[in-house]
């Protein structure tokens, strides 16, 4: 406690010491048992503890780009109690979830894209209360972006009318368990998109060993020789072969 010239007593906010923050870290269990409560309170934490970014990343033994992402969610999960005076509509809001609505913001002021962040949430909020037993869009998902092209999330979720987190949602968990497309993902920019991959067919390794390994060896053999004695005819000819069984698996 200290006093100001008018004789009250405030608060002063002192760096957390070594010790103190092993501690309240430590009081944080496995983020496993508990991924949004996990992610909220290690949010805070790395508020509360008035630490460096470069600090906090030495000590969790990450990036500093990480550290400041959790940094930001902290400080938005002030602003939503501080400020807006709300509860957070979504319980299950992780630290990768709010990126997702951050990236639909755009601006240099930060509480003000913090501001539009909370209004996405609540609009996606309710329309998971409409549509509480949310449908399957796996089958929609593959029959209109199967065709191994990259999508934005949004996109997807605008032609699917749905919501931004029930595609991700379900492109990750198809990421792990699906068995009729395979998907992709990469950072472009600030955001993450998809591709997917229909499985018509599955192609058995020995078959793709036994049926490709032959034309790959001549190809490379053509590919040793000279510009005088490589053959064209042989290298279209090994091309067709190729296409032509791509062609017999694809159907």
């Amino acid at each position: 406690m200290s006093e100001n010239d008018n004789g009250n007593s405030s608060v002063v906010h002192l760096r957390m010491t070594d010790k103190e923050y092993a501690r309240s870290r430590s009081e944080l269990g496995e983020r496993k048992h508990a991924a949004a409560k996990w992610d909220q309170q290690l949010a805070v934490l790395f508020i509360r503890s008035k630490w460096t970014q470069a600090d906090l990343a030495k000590a969790e033994g990450k990036t500093q780009a990480w550290v400041s992402y959790h940094l930001l969610f902290g400080r938005f999960l002030g602003f939503i109690t501080t400020v807006i005076n709300a509860e957070m509509p979504d319980n299950n809001l992780t630290e990768r979830k709010f990126r997702t609505y951050w990236e639909q913001t755009a601006g240099t002021n930060e509480r003000q894209r913090f501001v539009e962040v909370q209004k996405l949430i609540v609009q996606d909020h309710k329309l998971m209360l409409v549509h509480k037993a949310r449908p399957s869009i796996v089958d929609a998902l593959i029959e209109r972006f199967g065709g191994g092209k990259w999508h934005a999330p949004e996109t997807m979720a605008h032609r699917l009318e749905t919501t931004v987190e029930h595609v991700v949602d379900t492109l990750e968990n198809m990421k792990k368990h699906s068995k009729r497309a395979t998907v992709e993902s990469k950072r472009v920019g600030r955001s993450t998109h998809y591709r997917l991959f229909r499985w018509k067919n599955t192609v058995g390794s020995e078959e793709l060993v036994e049926k490709l390994g032959p034309l790959i060896e001549q190809l490379k053999a053509e590919g040793k020789k000279s510009v005088d004695t490589m053959s064209p005819g042989t290298v279209a000819r090994l091309a067709a072969l190729l296409q032509k069984l791509l062609d017999a698996w694809a159907k």
